[in-house]
């Protein structure tokens, strides 16, 4: 296996810095974590940005299968996700 994935921006042993971003809403880099910054260690494979998949796209296409993204409330909070692709537990 290489270290690197033909057309991906880093390579194991890159230096990087955490985007500095603090966009409204819940987002999964914690706040000690932007704008630090770090070595790659390792490449784990090539994965969509999951803030970026549902939120806010209520009625939209989902990006992976098309069914139509579906807004419900968690714990009074609005949420947003793909009925195909994350449906409820048995």
């Amino acid at each position: 296996m290489t270290d690197r994935f033909a057309g991906d921006r880093f390579a194991v042993g890159d230096r990087v810095q955490v985007r500095a971003a603090f966009p409204p809403g819940h987002v999964r880099t914690p706040h000690y974590l932007r704008g630090k910054n770090g070595d790659v260690v390792s490449i784990a494979g090539r994965f969509a940005n999951p803030e970026e998949l549902a939120y806010g796209r209520d009625g939209e296409p989902c990006r992976r299968c098309r069914a139509p993204i579906t807004k419900t409330r968690v714990g009074g909070r609005g949420t947003w996700f793909c009925p195909r692709c994350q449906p409820l537990p048995a």
